[in-house]
């Protein structure tokens, strides 16, 4: 008789309960990672009025006056912000909703 015959003699009347075994971890460990599996991200995505104070508008309206006329990149992103301080009436605000921390 071999090693290996003789290991199977000896586990033979145990291989119900390793099987039983083996079948109970799995579904434990199926349940355990189903309730334990984290949620999909959820947002509220919320559309809100833009109410600028005044002064911003005020301030912008005399940026070219503030500005070198030699510094291009400063009148850009000025006039950039002015037109989008103009356009701008409203912003898309977005909430995460099941967000662990």
């Amino acid at each position: 008789m071999t090693f290996v015959e003789k290991i199977n003699k000896v586990l033979d009347p145990y291989y119900a309960l390793f099987i039983t075994l083996g079948l109970f971890g799995t579904i434990l460990i199926s349940i355990y990672k189903f309730i334990l599996s984290p949620t999909d991200l959820k947002v509220i995505v919320q559309n809100d009025d833009v109410d600028y104070p005044s002064e911003i508008s005020k301030e912008f309206q005399s940026i070219y006056s503030k500005i070198s006329p030699k510094d291009s990149t400063l009148i850009y992103n000025g006039t950039s912000v002015y037109n989008f301080l103009v356009t701008t009436t409203d912003v898309n605000v977005i909430f995460p909703k099941n967000w662990i921390i």
